[in-house]
């Protein structure tokens, strides 16, 4: 955190200014402040691995004579530091607060009254060490809180909760504890769920673009059919965009590596993407040839198609005229061509090889 601070003050001001190379001056005696801990650690380890017979006696023999020979000198020298050394320690922090609190006057224009805000995002603070994140929030508090100066935390708060619980055990009152240090919390959650679903669409066509997906009017058809399966199941389950990001990452290679002649069918590549990620063992089943429709339709949540009432969708259709046993009289045509044209001998047979020959091409066989 001192680096980025210090970076900020020599990116918005000379580097040998008083300013710069003050903050950088404050940063690092109160970085050497807070270090004197983990020296103290290891004369502990030190002491302890003498004791337990990890370093012989006679080692130590030349040092004790003459911890006995100067003992008064080091306890009045020790006295003196103990008393001292909280006065040194306050006037180490108040310099540091006082460099950065003068900070964000370097990011305001010329001649403007007021100083803008300074703002640090610190994000998935959730997924560090419980100790490194607790110990982060402490430090922003006692050292950087200061005027005109802010942290926005993006993080998954029961798991920092859980954090919580892990360094101080179970009887804590974690979200008691939290409040000293969060002033103001802002749930994430999108309260609409056209305008979520909407949101959802512009981030899958920009991880399109990303990983050059759409190439050829065909296969952008069988893309478009997955990415509505994944979009519809993301929002359903209010799963968060890291996880429409890993079934693209999955869908980007499934279009990528199967060849041009081979089937790639939109309308259940989506269900198994997602399978693969959420549900294995439904995965598993697909790539044996053992997935039942029942266990499609309880995972897919298919829903009725909105242009032809009581009737079933599209992708409801592909997955019933696939795995269906024995096949409704109503479709007994609906795929008849698919199979003749890729010589698939059987119609479950397309469900076994896109799950292994399509969405998991990568894996040994």
């Amino acid at each position: 955190m001192a680096r980025e601070i210090v970076e900020l003050a020599e990116e918005r001001a000379s580097p040998k200014s008083m300013l710069a190379q003050g903050m950088k001056e404050k940063a690092a005696h109160l970085g050497a402040m807070l270090l004197r801990g983990s020296a103290k650690v290891g004369l502990k380890v030190a002491v302890r691995a003498a004791t337990v017979g990890l370093a012989r006696s006679e080692d130590f023999a030349e040092v004790g004579k003459d911890i006995g020979a100067e003992a008064e000198d080091v306890a009045e020298a020790y006295m003196d530091q103990l008393l001292d050394k909280p006065r040194k320690q306050k006037e180490v922090a108040e310099s540091f607060r006082k460099a950065l609190t003068d900070l964000p006057g370097l990011m305001s224009p010329d001649g403007a009254t007021a100083h803008r805000p300074l703002i640090f995002i610190i994000d998935e603070l959730d997924r560090c060490k419980p100790h490194f994140a607790l110990a982060l929030l402490e430090r922003i508090k006692h050292f950087m809180a200061v005027p005109n100066v802010h942290f926005v935390l993006g993080v998954h708060l029961p798991q920092l909760e859980s954090s919580v619980r892990y360094a101080y055990g179970d009887t804590i009152d974690a979200s008691a504890y939290l409040q000293k240090f969060i002033n103001l919390t802002v749930l994430n959650v999108e309260n609409s769920e056209g305008r979520r679903r909407g949101d959802l669409h512009k981030y899958a066509s920009h991880l399109a673009d990303t990983l050059a997906i759409n190439s050829g009017r065909d296969r952008d058809s069988q893309v478009g059919s997955s990415v509505e399966t994944i979009i519809r199941l993301i929002n359903y389950e209010q799963m968060s965009f890291r996880t429409l990001e890993r079934a693209f990452s999955v869908l980007a290679l499934a279009v990528g590596l199967t060849p041009e002649n081979r089937l790639q069918l939109g309308a259940i590549m989506g269900g198994l993407i997602m399978m693969k990620l959420l549900r294995p063992d439904l995965f598993k089943k697909a790539k044996r040839g053992d997935l039942k429709l029942e266990e499609a339709k309880q995972f897919l949540r298919f829903s009725p198609d909105e242009y032809r009432e009581g009737q079933m969708g599209w992708e409801e259709e592909w997955w019933t005229y696939l795995l269906a046993d024995p096949l409704p009289e109503e479709l007994k045509d609906f795929g008849k061509s698919l199979s003749f044209r890729y010589s698939f001998r059987d119609r479950s047979d397309i469900v076994k090889y896109t799950a292994n020959d399509v969405v998991d091409r990568l894996s040994p066989a």
